[in-house]
């Protein structure tokens, strides 16, 4: 497997809007499977099944402090779960967003292999609701907002973990979970919807049986 990238012998040359695309046609290559996760594309969507603790689908190739994630779950069957990760590093050490089919969100951070939970909220277990996971600074201080349906349900002041990268996954041994529409990049507007003209989404997602991952970069390069 080979890289891409942008080259110039003159200076001052300037790049913008490069896209490269990764497709996900007849397998999910655009993650990396961890633990005892695997993932499909059924339906038009992605399913992730975690099988036991700390499996999950890592979106490959992208890694920060401040961004945002915006993904349709579907935990509508009893006993489901979607698991939205941020600040990804490994099973030990993310921030993890969970929806369950028993009308609640959880937001929990596992640092070093401790887990504690940091809010709780009851709503969900609806079918296709967009859950939007966002972690910026404002105020002087770093948090993380959720939003179901464009709709702030709540914010956390929180910066235990500074960085890392967005997974998928579902409760351990409860089989999968299905997601549609990912998007990945900066919510410019600060309201929990990456569909507006002024953000920048680096990923894109449909999971369509001929879709491509959209992957942007920003900004320019001398």
């Amino acid at each position: 497997m080979g890289k891409s990238g942008l080259y110039s012998d003159k200076t001052n040359v300037k790049f913008d809007d490069f896209q490269a695309s990764l497709g996900f046609a007849r397998d999910p290559k655009g993650f990396r499977l961890s633990g005892t996760a695997s993932a499909s594309i059924t339906g038009g969507h992605l399913q992730v099944d975690s099988g036991a603790w700390g499996g999950v689908a890592v979106v490959d190739g992208f890694t920060g402090t401040t961004y945002t994630v915006q993904v349709v779950v579907d935990p509508s069957d009893v006993g489901e779960q979607n698991e939205i990760w941020i600040h990804y590093q490994d099973a030990n050490n993310a921030y993890r967003v969970t929806v369950y089919s028993q009308n609640e969100i959880h937001l929990d951070r596992v640092k070093n292999g401790q887990w504690a939970n940091l809010y709780m909220y009851a709503v969900g277990g609806a079918s296709n609701q967009t859950v939007t996971v966002t972690y910026l600074f404002t105020g002087g201080a770093y948090k993380i907002r959720v939003y179901v349906d464009f709709v702030q349900k709540f914010e956390v002041t929180e910066s235990q973990i500074p960085s890392g990268q967005v997974a998928l996954g579902s409760a351990p041994f409860s089989g999968p979970a299905k997601f549609d529409n990912l998007k990945v990049g900066y919510d410019n507007n600060a309201d929990g919807d990456l569909n507006d003209a002024g953000d920048d989404v680096l990923i894109s997602e449909t999971f369509g049986s001929t879709s491509k991952t959209s992957r942007k970069s920003y900004g320019s390069s001398t």
